[in-house]
């Protein structure tokens, strides 16, 4: 049976990789929790929220994980999950029911489905080049579940 880490643990494995960089604009902040939760029309997953705010403003370059980025700082846009989500929506058709939290690089979305959110959050990928009916692919259970996966299998070039 798998059983999560806590949050710290995993900010810890983090540290350790050459990649990670401190960014204060990218401390998480009540204004822009809020502006993103307004705007996106749901609250987000605890566990997601928990391990952003323990970031506590680490950039992670090699990796496409969505934030909560204030307004202010617009060189960190793309890292944006509102402005990222409008923009999968209007142009690469995402349903508005999964909410991107990060991107492999390559064009498939990792997502919160909001309409699961009563069965603890359950990861699923979105996958770019599939048929419709065969684009939502199970990720992980939990988001913990799932980052402490990405951060195991994370390749040599991104640490």
């Amino acid at each position: 049976m798998f059983s999560e880490p806590p949050v710290h643990n995993l900010i810890q494995s983090l540290r350790r990789f050459e990649c990670v960089e401190p960014c204060d604009a990218l401390v998480l902040t009540v204004e822009a929790l809020e502006r993103a939760e307004r705007e996106l029309g749901f609250a987000f997953p605890p566990d997601y929220v928990r391990f952003i705010r323990a970031l506590d403003g680490l950039a992670l370059p090699n990796w496409e994980l969505y934030r909560f980025v204030p307004a202010t700082a617009a060189d960190l846009e793309r890292y944006d999950i509102v402005t990222r989500n409008r923009w999968l929506r209007a142009v690469r058709g995402v349903p508005a029911d999964l909410i991107a939290f990060f991107s492999d690089g390559l064009g498939d979305e990792c997502c919160f489905d909001t309409a699961a959110r009563d069965e603890g959050w359950p990861i699923f990928r979105w996958r770019h080049d599939a048929l419709e009916d065969d684009r939502l692919e199970p990720e992980a259970r939990s988001f913990l579940e799932w980052i402490e996966r990405a951060i195991r299998d994370m390749p040599d070039t991104h640490r």
